[in-house]
């Protein structure tokens, strides 16, 4: 009779275990591009770059910071449609781009900014004071 309880207990968690890994995860390949104009005059620009591969659960956020204070604070989700089974296809982006003294540039939401699955997304942030950040986003599932 005890093997028994054994036996459920150990198939429960196993069947736990695989309904915890049938989840997809979203994984976004970011790359951040911050380009400051140092003079106008001469067009001397400084530019900065952030290279990251974000592994996410739906609906988790993340924060990047350069060294500069340029930062983009983001939150994935799938875009869910009730036709599909699985996964949706589609990844829609919410959050906020900061400039180097902190400030919001630019504020995103689920509307504004939606990617398939493997394809490269381009955003491009000027601030008209010289200051210009470039967000590129390639979304894959793991």
């Amino acid at each position: 009779m005890q093997n028994k309880s054994y036996l459920k207990v150990f198939l429960s968690s196993i069947l736990f275990m695989i309904c915890l890994s049938a989840q997809a995860t979203i994984v976004l390949n970011l790359g951040i591009i911050h380009k400051k104009a140092l003079n106008a005059n001469e067009g001397h620009i400084l530019v900065s770059e952030v290279h990251e591969i974000k592994e996410l659960e739906n609906g988790e956020s993340f924060f990047v910071t350069m060294k500069n204070g340029v930062g983009v604070e983001f939150k994935a989700f799938f875009v869910q449609n009730l036709n599909d089974y699985g996964p949706s296809p589609l990844i829609a982006l919410t959050g906020k781009i900061y400039n180097s003294q902190g400030s919001i540039l630019k504020s995103i939401t689920e509307n504004d900014f939606t990617i398939p699955l493997d394809s490269e997304k381009v955003l491009v942030f000027d601030d008209k004071s010289g200051q210009v950040v470039i967000i590129k986003i390639v979304p894959t599932l793991l």
